[in-house]
């Protein structure tokens, strides 16, 4: 009989071991003791304590008895009889909300765990914010608004004295984030003499790699959730520099990069580099391309604080203008931001006279072989003219041989669509001696002028 007696007087012990009682913030649980403190809550303030009945036993638990008895306070709870399966828990909210300054207390009541509840009513002064900070009428949390990064915006607040007696402020403080900083304007502790009011600021920096920001302005026993976000301001209008006023063909050109104030934050982006040419026999121009991509696109990066403009990590970027008339077109693209004012910048490489880079002449025996490299940024070229001389600089009679080969000229554009620079070769045949030419001089027309040779003299 007495190893069954003692069995039967386990079993309850054991039933009511099962069940435990902690309080929640958030995700986190916090055993109940056999007190619970509120702590200090402002007059016309209300309260709310997450609680947990978390059934840590084998076995199934029923709760029959949940409740609290106590001016100020309620309970939010399932109907019940509630069963808590093994492992599980059952939730309930408490609620304190009282006007009249004092301290209170109630017994929470759970099947058989019994906890006394604290709480204090206090005076609280009224906090009234300025515009543009807002506040949230649901969570009386201080919205601050965008700020840019590298900037400071300002929230300016009042606290007032709503009662007919003295009031101290022994706590004012604010917390969280870094990039909110006070309250500047005001000293602790001080004293508020009934209707009185005192103003003062709490400043919000974000800074660059953030974009969220939450922290906590404590006035005495109350708490306001204060809120902010930064962005990333438009980048200054960039300056583009090159290293001459002058353009035209076949050059190769800098281009360097700077703004006109200090970026506060990391920055990159893409400089485009478009063409038109102002000729209907070709589309484009392959030739003009930046040289360190081989390509029409160059990357470029900010430092933060910088108004150097890095161009593919250096300091300039150099670029080739072609064979062909028209407008270069230079486009700035930051990612993620925007950029303040126009973005692009359009270089003009005019039309001029057909450009030699190179001229030979030699002898066959019944002819004469004269060879031309240059190239032609008006694709109009065609019209040639000849004159032969002789050893003592005399003109070779007939005089100036003209030719036309506009029409090879354009085929021959239209069919490579790479840039106007060709390779010519003219022969003309000889009646007579050929080693009594001495030189020629060619004349080229196109649609920009006449570009003439110096003597090329026969090898």
């Amino acid at each position: 009989m007495m190893p069954r007696l003692f069995v039967a007087l386990l079993l309850p012990l054991a039933a009511r071991a099962q069940l435990v009682l902690v309080s929640v913030d958030g995700t986190t649980e916090s055993p109940v003791g056999s007190t619970y403190d509120f702590a200090s809550v402002a007059a016309s303030d209300a309260k709310d304590v997450r609680f947990r009945a978390r059934n840590t036993g084998s076995s199934a638990v029923t709760v029959t008895t949940l409740a609290v008895n106590g001016a100020g306070f309620t309970v939010d709870r399932p109907s019940l009889p509630f069963v808590i399966a093994p492992g599980n828990f059952l939730g309930f909210t408490v609620h304190f909300a009282v006007g009249t300054p004092a301290s209170y207390s109630a017994a929470l009541q759970v099947n058989t765990i019994s906890v006394i509840l604290l709480a204090r009513s206090v005076l609280a002064p009224a906090l009234t914010i300025f515009p543009a900070c807002t506040a949230d009428a649901t969570t009386a949390t201080v919205n601050f608004p965008r700020v840019p990064k590298g900037s400071m915006g300002l929230c300016n607040l009042s606290l007032q004295n709503p009662y007919s007696q003295a009031l101290t402020v022994s706590n004012l403080v604010v917390t969280g984030d870094a990039a909110f900083q006070g309250p500047l304007g005001v000293r602790m502790p001080m004293t508020l003499q009934p209707g009185q009011a005192v103003t003062f600021t709490v400043q919000f920096a974000p800074v660059c790699g953030k974009a969220s920001y939450s922290g906590a302005l404590t006035i005495n026993s109350r708490t306001y959730p204060l809120a902010g976000s930064g962005f990333d301001p438009p980048l200054p209008k960039p300056i583009l520099k090159f290293d001459s006023a002058g353009f035209g063909s076949a050059q190769q050109r800098t281009l360097a990069i700077s703004l006109p104030t200090a970026y506060p934050c990391p920055a990159s982006g893409y400089v485009h580099l478009a063409f038109t040419p102002d000729t209907q026999v070709v589309t484009d121009d392959p030739a003009i391309l930046f040289v360190a991509t081989g390509g029409r696109t160059v990357p470029f990066s900010v430092n933060q604080g910088d108004t150097q403009v890095l161009l593919g990590s250096q300091a300039q970027a150099i670029f080739q203008t072609g064979t062909t008339s028209g407008a270069l077109r230079f486009t700035l693209d930051a990612v993620g931001i925007g950029i303040d004012g126009a973005a692009t910048t359009v270089l003009t490489i005019p039309r001029t006279a057909v450009s030699i880079g190179s001229a030979g002449a030699s002898r066959r025996v019944n002819d004469l072989d004269v060879e031309l490299i240059g190239y032609d940024n008006t694709y109009t070229a065609g019209v040639m003219s000849f004159t032969f001389f002789d050893a003592g600089g005399n003109a070779i009679g007939p005089g100036a041989i003209r030719a036309d080969f506009t029409a090879d000229f354009r085929a021959y554009f239209t069919r490579i669509q790479s840039g106007s620079a060709f390779v010519m070769r003219a022969t003309f045949p000889v009646t007579g001696d050929a080693r009594k030419v001495a030189g020629v001089e060619v004349e080229l027309t196109n649609a920009a002028g006449v570009f003439r040779t110096q003597r090329i003299l026969f090898q």
